[in-house]
């Protein structure tokens, strides 16, 4: 029944041309203000709601609620606003739109369900997916589950230890040409890593490689380094620098020198526990430990030393060889050097100032 939305819209067409006619009807008067003012009521929202309803119930009973004749007495206009609000306008809402939609699903979920030849459906598609190779599937039974699970650890064990000899022996570096420069580069397969130098790994079984052919000469930096931390500097270290080229490098290599803080840089209050490899807080404390031909290097700074030096070992104390005035030694006793012999550069020795 389209009685109520028709009068709906009738209601505020009618109040529409209702209050244009009244604003005509003020222009009017607005050309005699005296008259205006002496015919202007006291409320005038209220007095044109009156006349609205007055003039509605009259139409309302010479029309009737008939919906046909409620149509023809609309004009054009409002005959075609009606069919709009009705007809039209309820597609383009969201309530209409979702109560369309719970509807079809209604009509749908009246449908009886039936399981058994869904699930033969189901079956059939498992049945062409394991035929074509998309799926994968198995009839293991209960008792097969140790065995199965021993394959497994073997088998993740063994992929573990092939990627950790791939990593030791230098495999997954491959060498490639760079399509922008020309120019060799290495890539890793197995983690995506790119660099332009050649891996740290390949260097040393290249290294080995070549120490196997040529023999102790071309023995790696590394081991050779090792093998020296158990000879005395003097004069046993000193003896495999004349082998060879390579061999006096690893013997001098920074590794065996001993370094000393400098007040500057907090000697005096490092803990021991956090010191580096052959880092030491005073001169004495290097001087214990040291080995006859060990190599002390102070660093840019001052060291005090309150009771002298005992050095009775042939050591070599180096400093600043281009400025020696940037190490100084404040010495409140004496320096008593009683090894064989040494070697003292770059260093300034000074009474301190009272």
């Amino acid at each position: 029944m389209r009685t109520p939305k028709s009068r709906r819209i009738l209601t505020r067409t009618r109040m529409r041309r209702r209050i244009t006619k009244k604003t005509g009807n003020k222009q009017q008067k607005g050309k005699n203000p005296q008259a205006d003012a002496d015919s202007k009521p006291d409320n005038p929202e209220s007095t044109d709601e009156k006349d609205l309803e007055k003039e509605f119930a009259t139409w309302q009973t010479t029309e009737g609620f008939d919906a046909t004749a409620i149509e023809k007495s609309l004009s054009p206009m409002e005959k075609y606003g009606l069919r709009f609000r009705e007809d039209i306008n309820p597609f383009y809402s969201v309530f209409f739109i979702n109560e369309e939609r719970r509807k079809m699903e209604a009509m749908e979920g009246g449908e009886e369900i039936d399981i058994e030849e869904l699930e033969s459906q189901k079956a059939m598609e498992e049945r062409q997916a394991m035929e074509d190779g998309d799926l994968l599937a198995t009839g293991i039974q209960p008792e097969d589950l140790v065995r199965q699970r021993n394959l497994y650890r073997r088998e993740k064990a063994r992929l573990i230890s092939e990627k950790k000899r791939r990593k030791l022996t230098g495999e997954n570096w491959v060498e490639r040409i760079d399509g922008l420069t020309q120019k060799p580069f290495w890539y890793n397969e197995e983690t995506g890593e790119a660099i332009w130098d050649i891996p740290t790994v390949v260097v040393e079984l290249r290294a080995h490689d070549l120490a196997r052919k040529e023999g102790w000469n071309k023995l790696p930096t590394k081991p050779l380094v090792r093998v020296m931390e158990y000879l005395v500097p003097f004069p046993d270290r000193q003896n495999c620098s004349i082998v060879s080229h390579h061999w006096r490098s690893c013997a001098t290599d920074i590794k065996f020198v001993r370094h000393v803080y400098p007040v500057e840089m907090g000697a005096l209050a490092r803990e021991p526990s956090r010191m580096e490899y052959n880092h030491y807080v005073t001169m004495s404390d290097a001087l214990a430990v040291a080995l006859p031909g060990d190599t002390i290097e102070l660093s840019d700074g001052h060291y005090w030393v309150n009771d002298g030096l005992i050095i009775d070992k042939p050591v070599k104390l180096v400093g600043d060889e281009n400025n020696p005035a940037n190490v100084v030694i404040e010495m409140s006793g004496s320096v008593l050097w009683s090894g064989k012999s040494g070697w003292i550069e770059g260093i300034t020795f000074r009474r301190p100032k009272i």
